[in-house]
């Protein structure tokens, strides 16, 4: 009862963003600490008791906590392959920069839109920088594109005539579920793959993103999708 007059607040202010058309996290994150808050103080007065409906209720909750960490796993795993806009320019750039000194590289919506900023691009000053990029809308046939060396495109068959591919970039399509016999056959070998890498590699593999996917692409019996997000082109006789 002492923490509700913590709670009314928040629960209010998360019910009027919520009538918001335009929803992002960064909105409502501030008031996470007090919501933990009032979930630990809640938990602490749980456990106090002794009766045994409150030990079935502090073993549920326990339960509650393991399965909001398995579920934030998954959620991290498809968060992390949401942002194929922001993997296309670092492979651009991993691909390219060993060729091209300078370069020209044109961003469309879709890849402006998972990832694809400022901060991954090479150089502060674009008036200045031999790698410049550009975000444009205005283009509105394929030709208005051949001063650029490269494409980062959501739409490659728009510009085959004029580019190349040099990669297609993943992203998140949607869950599936897999067969529990597949499961049962792939989880012991991915477990037993893990722990030889980490004792090859030491508890850093551990902490891997990769190591995580892996783990959850060979035991989970849900799979994340992927599809062909973002392209990366490159202009016929670019150099």
């Amino acid at each position: 009862q002492r923490f509700r007059r913590y709670m009314l607040p928040v629960t209010v202010f998360v019910s009027l963003y919520s009538f918001l058309g335009h929803k992002e996290w960064r909105f409502v994150v501030y008031v996470i600490p007090i919501i933990n808050l009032g979930a630990a103080v809640t938990l602490s007065w749980v456990l106090k008791r002794k009766t045994i409906a409150y030990r079935i209720l502090a073993l549920g909750l326990f339960v509650l906590l393991g399965f909001n960490f398995v579920t934030s796993v998954l959620q991290a795993i498809i968060s992390s392959e949401n942002y194929p806009g922001g993997q296309a320019l670092r492979r651009l750039h991993e691909l390219e920069l060993p060729q091209f000194t300078a370069a020209y590289i044109h961003i469309d919506g879709a890849a402006a839109e998972t990832g694809c900023s400022r901060f991954g691009e090479i150089g502060s000053n674009q008036e200045t920088s031999p790698w410049r990029y550009s975000k444009n809308e205005s283009h509105t046939s394929p030709k208005d594109y051949l001063h650029y060396t490269h494409l980062l495109t959501s739409t490659p068959e728009y510009h085959q005539h004029d580019f190349v591919v040099l990669e297609a970039v993943p992203g998140y399509a949607g869950v599936r579920r897999v067969p529990s016999t597949l499961v049962k056959q792939s989880c012991p070998t991915t477990v037993q793959s893990l722990t030889d890498s980490l004792k090859k590699d030491g508890s850093s593999s551990l902490l891997a993103k990769e190591t995580w996917i892996k783990l959850w692409e060979g035991c989970s019996p849900v799979q994340v999708q992927l599809e062909n997000k973002i392209w990366i082109m490159r202009r016929f006789g670019a150099a």
